[in-house]
């Protein structure tokens, strides 16, 4: 019977973290023969749907590491592609800090074990990852042996990797660069749905988790700051819908009406035209009132309540 093959995820974001993870995707075979390391730059051919591969990738991939550098600390790629591996049971997700110290490394990624790319914290990785191999781990001798003999070539491999780029001057919203970021991963999660696991409870925390919701309702709270609408929380429900709470009613927005939102195919107001006032969003009444329309602004209104001749106060999409 053939010794099961070990599927490793290599996540990267940037240019300097892709060199990192392409030297572990070159390396890590060479140690282990029977470890499959996956890398998007690497392992998706020519033509393919480059968001079902990866998605296929997420969902048979117990193990990832994340290649991180002092740029893509807050990357939500890496954040995305961490929480789909640590939902698997049993899963391990480690970092490989390239040029950091573990104290840089915040929450979420925090939680997660970290490895320094030196020679020694290297060793330690490599020896968690054999002992994954079940019948095809490698004795301690056969382990160290093997990793001497391949150590050299990863050291080169990360003396390849470019030197930092200078901090750029005006650094990217990090709101805008989420909501940039928003079509490509609910397409890779509408590929690859797969059953949430819950407590009890209503509502998640967001904070919590590294989830779709959790983007599609920072995308909300962007629109309903920049419309002035005042809410005091949006949240996320167990079936998948959004809840926005005012300070007298609640709105529940559904699963599909929120993405497409958050994905720019509805506006502010085709959301709420949508939307059904509740007493509780993620419990609805089997008839519930639609939205008075006169409680959001139109864009015209919108307009003429500005200086005249200027479109300061309208969000981005509307100018």
């Amino acid at each position: 019977m053939p010794l099961e093959r070990l599927k490793v995820f290599i996540s990267w974001s940037g240019d300097r973290s892709r060199k990192v993870g392409e030297a572990l995707h070159e390396w890590l075979p060479g140690v282990f023969p029977l470890l499959d390391p996956f890398l998007s730059t690497e392992d998706i051919e020519k033509g393919a749907k480059w968001n079902q591969v990866i998605s296929g990738a997420l969902e048979q991939s117990d193990l990832a590491i994340l290649c991180l550098t002092p740029e893509n600390l807050e990357s939500p790629w890496l954040l995305f592609e961490a929480g789909a591996i640590a939902k698997h049971a049993n899963s391990r997700v480690w970092t490989y800090l390239f040029e950091l110290g573990y104290t840089d490394v915040k929450d979420p990624l925090s939680q997660f074990q970290h490895t320094a790319a030196t020679k020694e914290d290297t060793k330690k990785l490599i020896t968690t990852l054999n002992d994954r191999l079940g019948e095809g781990r490698y004795p301690p001798d056969r382990l160290n042996k093997s990793f001497e003999t391949w150590w050299p070539q990863l050291a080169e491999g990360l003396k390849g990797v470019p030197e930092k780029s200078p901090v750029p001057t005006n650094p990217k919203d990090p709101i805008k660069q989420i909501t940039e970021m928003t079509r490509e991963i609910l397409e890779r999660v509408r590929e690859n749905s797969r059953k949430p696991t819950f407590d009890s409870t209503d509502v998640y925390d967001d904070d919590d988790r590294v989830d779709i919701p959790s983007i599609v309702t920072s995308v909300m709270i962007q629109h309903l700051k920049e419309n002035g609408i005042p809410f005091t929380m949006v949240a996320t429900c167990m079936d998948g819908a959004f809840g926005i709470v005012q300070a007298d009613k609640a709105w529940r927005i559904e699963k599909t009406a929120g993405e497409d939102f958050a994905l720019g195919r509805l506006t502010l107001t085709e959301l709420f035209a949508g939307a059904t006032q509740e007493a509780n969003p993620c419990k609805p009444m089997k008839a519930s009132p639609r939205l008075d329309m006169t409680a959001v602004p139109s864009r015209r209104e919108r307009r003429a309540a500005s200086p005249k001749g200027s479109n300061a106060n309208l969000p981005e999409r509307d100018r």
